[in-house]
């Protein structure tokens, strides 16, 4: 058998690298991506730069193939690059797909200097147009090495080109996916949390950051309580800000009305407690909370960032507000609350469209595509003994015995 028929016939090795695998939404992609992918097809490991977190260790429970090539002091971390390429040299991948700024600063390196198999890179920040970090200039830089780049959303890609210098045919958008969560009782869940059944449920999921806007959110509460005096929020999700924002809560008379859970890793299952859910963040790239509420066929309020104005349809699948404006968050509720059967049908919308279009499946299928046109051009690359074949495209062959 010829060298390149029994590549043709072996399945196309993927491995994904990212800093950890902590929760998070370009966790989350990385995770349905190695549980979600035809097995048939596809070989995909898990390395990860920093430490495994949470997620790790339940896909390692389940049998994937992870490691963690984080050195055993912090005064290494320098080195993490090389443990990286020791890794790479074991695992033989066709294709390397790296995840975040954190994943590009260790795997970039190895780009510049040609050690690396084809390579794509997924950036999941939402604030190409601001940000200017030092992190962030290495991750321009530094990207323009791979193979391939990936937008989650089309206004990241806009602004990866118009902000970044990305060339418009060197990156393509796949946007995120998720699954809908599985039922829960939802008059015991909202019982556990000290609702009674003429409570109005109002709130978000979210990393407790400044990105999320989750201030505003607490002086919209206020407003709506002064309304509404059936209101209570939930706020689902831990972070840096979690003990400052639980004082505003107490500060602004709220205590008896405003719920914080701390980090829940079965967040998405709580969603149906919800009678409104608020996303009311600063800036975003394709949130992934937003697409659960949708799937969930939650009442929604999103602010104008990302591609939520896409995704939502002002008065279509939700209502879409400024960000930073308590007020507008005020107004929102409101509106939903004095049109029930408009904003019943809004809901029954948003999740028809979660159906149509932010599947788990639609996402995975965009990344096998992919991971398939790429690995052929690899192939293609190999049978005519180009030499823009790199010393590991040698040594993968080698190792797997072609």
């Amino acid at each position: 058998m010829s060298h390149n028929t029994t590549t043709l016939s072996r399945k196309i090795r993927v491995l994904q690298v990212i800093s950890g695998m902590h929760i998070g939404g370009a966790e989350q992609v990385v995770m349905e991506i190695i549980q979600g992918v035809d097995r048939s097809r596809f070989d995909v490991g898990l390395c990860c730069t920093r430490g495994l977190g949470v997620l790790g260790e339940q896909l390692k429970s389940h049998g994937a193939n992870v490691a963690v090539v984080a050195p055993a002091s912090r005064l290494l971390r320098h080195l993490t690059p090389v443990n990286v390429y020791r890794h790479i040299r074991r695992f033989c991948p066709d294709i390397v797909h790296s995840h975040t700024t954190a994943a590009m600063l260790h795997i970039g390196v190895l780009g510049a200097l040609r050690l690396l198999p084809p390579w794509v890179h997924t950036f999941h920040f939402g604030r190409y147009d601001k940000d200017v970090s030092s992190a962030r200039r290495h991750e321009r830089y530094l990207s323009r090495r791979a193979t391939q780049l990936v937008a989650v959303s089309e206004s990241q890609r806009v602004a990866l080109i118009e902000h970044q210098g990305v060339a418009p045919e060197h990156i393509t958008t796949i946007t995120n996916g998720v699954r809908p969560a599985t039922p829960l009782d939802i008059a015991s869940t909202r019982a556990h949390f000290g609702f009674r059944p003429e409570h109005l449920v109002i709130g978000c999921i979210a990393v407790l950051s400044e990105q999320k806007g989750i201030t505003y959110l607490l002086d919209s509460a206020k407003q709506v309580c002064e309304s509404l005096p059936q209101a209570r929020f939930l706020i689902i999700g831990g972070g840096g800000l979690e003990q400052p924002l639980r004082e505003k809560a107490v500060s602004l008379g709220l205590a008896d009305r405003v719920v914080f859970t701390g980090w829940k890793q079965d967040a998405a299952r709580l969603l149906p407690v919800f009678d409104v859910f608020v996303m009311s963040s600063l800036w975003e790239a394709m949130p992934m909370a937003l697409l659960e509420a949708m799937a969930a066929r939650r009442q929604i309020i999103v602010t104008d960032v990302g591609d939520n104005r896409a995704i939502v349809e002002n008065g279509r699948c939700g209502l879409v507000i400024t960000p930073g404006d308590a007020d507008a968050i005020t107004n929102a509720v409101l509106r939903i609350v004095g049109d029930p059967c408009g904003s019943a049908r809004m809901a029954e919308r948003a999740q028809q469209r979660f159906v149509e279009r932010f599947t788990t499946s639609h996402m995975v299928e965009a990344h096998e595509e992919l991971y398939t046109r790429m690995a052929d051009d690899r192939r293609r690359i190999l049978a005519i003994g180009s030499e823009r074949a790199t010393p590991l495209d040698t040594h993968a062959d080698r190792a797997r015995g072609k």
